[in-house]
């Protein structure tokens, strides 16, 4: 497994209940998608949204495979609530790749001692502390390959 401590979540509510993704760190999805287990590594989020009235007088629990991470107590009688999430969420104009004046290839490294014990992350075999190496020009359309 990868990850800044090797570790993945695999986030659930109650016994596998569904929810309606809505974001991520990029901002809303396009539209709500329907899951019932979200995968993300230490430091990604996600916005999710769940309706509790279905649940009433219940306690369902925020899990990961391994543990038990927030248990939520919903009340016996909610108030009314008539919303629901629109079918679109976001949109934008995806910017054609002949547009792209330069493409760039990228690489996340770790270096490990001897017995695999991190040394420390570069940036296309770079430290961070090295002056900056990528400069894109103001206005143009670059291809970022990680």
């Amino acid at each position: 497994m990868n990850g800044s401590n090797g570790r993945f979540y695999r986030f659930s509510l109650g016994k596998l209940l569904s929810f309606q993704q809505i974001g991520t760190e990029q901002g809303f999805l396009p539209e709500p998608v329907t899951a019932q287990r979200v995968v993300m590594a230490p430091g990604e989020r996600i916005d999710f949204v769940f309706d509790f009235a279905a649940h009433a007088g219940e306690s369902i629990l925020l899990r990961s495979d391994a543990f038990d991470i927030m248990q939520f107590r919903v009340t016996a009688r909610g108030a009314p609530d008539t919303r629901s999430l629109p079918p679109a969420l976001s949109s934008y104009t995806k910017i054609p790749e002949s547009r792209a004046v330069k493409t760039r290839r990228l690489t996340l490294d770790e270096r490990m001692d001897p017995v695999q014990q991190s040394m420390g992350m570069l940036l296309n075999d770079t430290p961070w502390h090295m002056p900056v190496t990528e400069k894109p020009v103001l206005n143009t359309t670059e291809i970022w390959n990680w």
